[in-house]
């Protein structure tokens, strides 16, 4: 197995986050993946534009919890519509609960027939 180190950061930060981005989109170009699973929010975020890009045919994103649920105002907004975003891209996702898939489809993060 071999391991990539990105210099990823846990709090927001455009231009590390888009150099993360540039680097995913050519280690998926240059790799040819067939399937690209991620799990966490913002990771997910760049994983599923990347492999998107690059046309991957299998694109999967585990929802494990919604931190917007919490927040409130332009935060909250923002979350969500990245959650979105993760729905779009995706072309299936996991969920971690019968509740939390429920609560996606409710909240129109992500429709039924991905979940």
């Amino acid at each position: 197995a071999r391991f990539l180190f990105l210099p990823l950061v846990r709090r927001p930060s455009i231009l590390k986050d888009l150099g993360v981005l540039f680097i995913l989109i050519k280690l998926f170009h240059n790799e040819k993946f067939y399937i690209v699973h991620s799990i966490m929010p913002k990771t997910g975020l760049l994983a599923m534009m990347a492999s998107f890009f690059n046309m991957v045919p299998i694109r999967i994103h585990t929802f494990t919890g919604q931190v917007w649920v919490t927040k409130k105002g332009i935060g909250r907004f923002l979350l969500k519509f990245f959650d979105k975003a993760i729905g779009v891209l995706s072309t299936l996702a996991i969920v971690d609960s019968p509740s939390q898939k429920t609560f996606l489809v409710k909240e129109k993060v992500i429709p039924k027939r991905k979940l």
